[in-house]
């Protein structure tokens, strides 16, 4: 199945509004679609800076950055 336009298009008002934000606070509202063997959890991401933002396909790439670590987060 061809990939929605509508992620893209998300993916992109995404990139020109968030970039360089801040992540204040996450939560979880699912907490099964966790990666398990992830060493970062979710706190990590708090305080991080939005570096990027991109789309894989159906999934939309948020990459950040804290302490001059980086981490991908691939929302699926």
């Amino acid at each position: 199945m061809p990939e929605l336009p509508e992620t893209e298009v998300v993916a992109r008002a995404l990139a020109s509004s968030c970039r360089g934000a801040w992540v204040e606070k996450i939560e979880i509202l699912h907490p099964e679609i966790l990666d398990r063997q992830s060493d970062l959890g979710p706190e990590w991401y708090e305080k991080s800076i939005i570096q990027k933002i991109t789309r894989h396909g159906k999934h939309i790439i948020l990459t950040t950055a804290k302490e001059q670590e980086i981490a991908y987060n691939v929302n699926s």
